[in-house]
């Protein structure tokens, strides 16, 4: 079961890497950290998910809290009861 989720988590991985590439192919560089922050929490997050970030923290010290009430990845494995065991895991490597 671990290989599994690392698997998928290494799918999904690609698939996020993939798509920020083509979503700035033609971008400018971004000026900064909140630059960043603002493509991934609207434009990357809504190519991928089909909708933006429900809410984004910071401690002011560069730590990134995106939280998605929705997150299909996530909503999919807390469904049964048989993934409850790896779901921490699954948390830890997203």
């Amino acid at each position: 079961m671990g290989e599994f989720v690392t698997e998928m988590c290494e799918i999904y991985v690609e698939l996020y890497l993939k798509s920020a590439f083509r979503l700035t192919k033609e971008w400018p560089r971004f000026k900064d950290e909140l630059d960043t922050m603002k493509f991934i929490c609207t434009d990357f997050w809504s190519s991928i998910n089909k909708k933006q970030i429900d809410n984004l923290r910071t401690n002011h010290q560069g730590v990134y809290v995106l939280q998605d009430n929705a997150f299909r990845f996530l909503t999919r494995l807390s469904a049964g009861r048989q993934y409850l065991e790896m779901a921490p895991k699954v948390i830890r490597m997203g």
